[in-house]
């Protein structure tokens, strides 16, 4: 697909846009520290055992309850939740080149192809409910260990889904958990 094409086609379904700045007035380049933060963290995604999506109900159902299917199931029939791209020609093209007309950027077995640090505020956010049940209580220790910012990193993931926070208090945490993670790991 053409760069200019995706472009009005995410125009067009989701009001996206080309930006200097990433979710939450955050810049790019902090969007993207925060979202390598997350990269290792349990998302209960399983892709290894023939399912569709990580809770095995096909990505087209949207009969299902929130609880029943993934929210990484309406990939296969658009953009995903992809709403704003960072203003540069070769991420564009890089983001382009793994958009699938029919499947947008979901491939079956691996879920979601887009680099995490381009992937969207729900993409990052949303954790499926076997997941959220393994996580082992709240933030217990106020330490800066890897153990302790991946609880604290959880513990703002959840709290985000539920919408309980402002755009500025979510920017605020984020750069704080950049600001952890670099000066005590």
């Amino acid at each position: 697909m053409e760069p200019k094409l995706f472009l009005e086609r995410l125009r067009l379904c989701h009001s996206g846009k080309v930006s200097e700045l990433a979710y939450f007035g955050l810049t790019w380049n902090q969007w993207a520290k925060f979202a390598k933060m997350t990269r290792d963290l349990d998302y209960g995604c399983d892709f290894n055992s023939g399912r569709e999506t990580c809770s095995g109900k096909k990505a087209h159902y949207y009969g299902a309850t929130a609880k029943e299917k993934c929210c990484c199931g309406g990939c296969r029939s658009h953009s995903g939740y992809l709403t704003l791209i960072p203003n540069n020609g070769e991420i564009i093209k890089e983001i382009v080149s793994l958009y699938d007309k029919e499947h947008g950027f979901w491939r079956k077995k691996k879920g979601c192809i887009l680099p995490i640090e381009y992937r969207s505020a729900t993409c990052i956010a949303y954790r499926c409910n076997e997941a959220r049940k393994k996580r082992n209580g709240m933030l217990e220790s106020c330490g800066f260990g890897v153990e302790a910012l991946e609880q604290m990193i959880l513990y703002f993931l959840e709290t985000t889904r539920s919408d309980k926070l402002s755009a500025t208090q979510i920017r605020t945490i984020i750069k704080e958990l950049i600001k952890t993670s670099t000066n005590n790991l």
